[in-house]
């Protein structure tokens, strides 16, 4: 590349530190500690209007919330194989169900973990593996809160129709999630459990 008087010679990159390059591998890492549960808990969810959204917002949310899983399961998976046992689950979103407006990339998103659980786990019954999802409502968390569904009074509309009348917290999910990963529950498997409070049946 030709630079001018004027423009600042770029520097020469720096040459990795002894510890960057003595750094074990990702998959070195994933063949040594190996993983027997997986637990899939990714989201991002900008909402706007399908007119508004632009493809690398699109892109992004599907990245995030889809392709992580399959990414992790590529790493992990054949590990679990080896041992034939493994737990993998992942947290889906009863908006899936319930098709609320203004959130088609990350709804698409969460409707993509379902049907991967449920073609995953036809391939691996054999291994000892199951693959499950699991749907939560709306729950209040940081993020929640302090960003739209606060600020639109998701809360309190959602609570009002569900049959237990309080916002959802993550300690809900997790009685749920101790279940799916037990043996208890080696032969439930590409099933999607809605924990909601009663707002969506299925």
């Amino acid at each position: 590349m030709w630079s001018s008087p004027t423009s600042p010679t770029p520097p020469k990159p720096s040459a990795p530190s002894k510890r960057a390059a003595e750094a074990p591998s990702p998959c070195a890492v994933t063949k040594r500690l190996g993983c027997d549960i997986l637990v899939h808990c990714a989201g991002i969810y900008p909402t706007a209007a399908i007119d508004e959204i632009t493809f690398e917002q699109w892109r992004k949310v599907l990245s995030v919330n889809l392709d992580s899983v399959f990414l992790l399961v590529k790493a992990f998976l054949p590990g679990m194989k080896e041992r034939g046992w493994g737990r993998i689950i992942s947290v889906s979103s009863t908006t899936f169900h319930s098709g609320i407006g203004f959130n088609t990339h990350y709804t698409a998103s969460k409707g993509g973990l379902i049907g991967f659980a449920r073609s995953l786990a036809s391939e691996v019954g054999d291994f000892g593996i199951t693959v499950n999802t699991i749907a939560p409502g709306l729950t209040r968390t940081d993020t929640t809160i302090n960003g739209k569904p606060g600020e639109f009074g998701w809360f309190e509309m959602i609570r009002a129709q569900q049959a237990i009348k309080r916002t959802e917290t993550p300690e809900d999910l997790t009685g749920t999630l101790a279940f799916l990963t037990s043996d208890d529950a080696a032969f439930i498997t590409g099933q999607t459990i809605v924990v909601d409070g009663g707002w969506r049946f299925s």
